[in-house]
Parts: structure tokens; C-alpha cells; sequence
């Protein structure tokens, strides 16, 4: 597994999140999420500062995603102003 950009983690079909808040509190602030996907037989990885989630979570919201923790993940999300009802599970 290798670090990489969130551009090569876009090319992904499938992409895994986790988010490290300021808190243990979905009404706390992201500090970082890590994203990671399999490109062929390629993991690909990274951890990248909060501030660029928004970014790429339009870029990606409608492929699969894998969330270590979805009921905090997406309460965070929500908090944060993020439209998640169209994610499925």
C-alpha cells in the first residue's frame, strides 16, 4: 500500500473513509479523513487534511463507499452540512 494523491484514490470504483475529528462527537470538527481504494491489483491510500474533503466527496459521492464507522462518519458529515440522505447502505 502507497500514499497518494486524492486524485489517483478518485479513479477508484469503491473508496474506503474514516474521519479523525476534533472530538468524540459528531458535532465536532473534521481534523482529517483517510481514503483508500484498490486500482487493479493496486491499493492505493492517503490521509489528507479535512479542509479537502468537500472536494472530493462531490467528485465521489455517487460511487460505492466503505465507511469505517458510518453512523459517526455521517453524523459528522451531517453536521457539517453535507447532504447524505442519498447515501445507501
Amino acid at each position: 500500500m502507497t500514499m497518494n494523491s486524492l486524485e489517483e484514490i478518485s479513479k477508484g470504483d469503491t473508496i474506503a473513509l474514516d474521519f479523525e475529528t476534533s472530538a468524540l462527537s459528531t458535532r465536532s470538527n473534521m481534523v482529517l479523513f483517510s481514503a483508500a481504494t484498490r486500482i487493479g491489483r493496486k491499493m492505493v491510500s492517503g490521509a489528507f487534511d479535512g479542509c479537502d474533503f468537500r472536494g472530493f466527496w462531490e467528485q465521489n459521492k455517487d460511487k460505492k463507499i466503505v465507511f469505517h464507522n458510518s453512523r459517526f462518519d455521517l453524523g459528522v458529515m451531517r453536521h457539517a452540512g453535507y447532504d447524505i440522505d442519498s447515501v445507501k447502505f
